[in-house]
């Protein structure tokens, strides 16, 4: 499989991310709310950044990734009962498992990666912002447990 492909499904799979963290700002106020905005926003972020590094044709031509990528869990095909999604702490538990289901596709093309290369630079930042995320969250549901 060629980073490419891998590339577009990450942007959609990022834009669904920020989707989900304004229902979590829609449904709650105060700190969480501010900081489910601040998410939607980096996860627009990280979109964005995507979406360059894809046009870096240069960067990711001949670039490949294994088949095995595909196997890895992926929330998108689970978005669309994210509308269904009525709870904080529903809300809280799925975006615990998008910010992780990231962090494993994007670790498993960075283990595919030369670490002096920008890519796997580009991707290690990318894991870090998911893991502050991460982070987040389950101190979120662990304050409403």
């Amino acid at each position: 499989m060629n980073l490419k492909d891998c590339l577009k499904h990450f942007i959609h799979l990022e834009l669904e991310a920020a989707k989900v963290y304004e229902k979590i700002a829609e449904h709650s106020e105060g700190e969480i709310a501010q900081v489910a905005k601040t998410f939607q926003n980096e996860e627009a972020v990280h979109a964005q950044r995507l979406e360059e590094l894809l046009a870096s044709k240069e960067t990711i031509s001949n670039q490949t990734v294994n088949e095995e990528l595909l196997l890895l869990p992926r929330y998108g095909s689970e978005l669309e009962t994210s509308t269904k999604l009525d709870t904080r702490k529903q809300l809280f538990t799925f975006a615990l498992q998008a910010e992780k289901d990231s962090i494993l596709m994007y670790q498993e093309i960075a283990n595919q990666l030369p670490e002096s290369s920008a890519l796997y630079q580009f991707f290690n930042d990318l894991i870090k912002e998911e893991r502050d995320h991460m982070f987040f969250i389950l101190k979120k549901l662990h304050e409403l447990s």
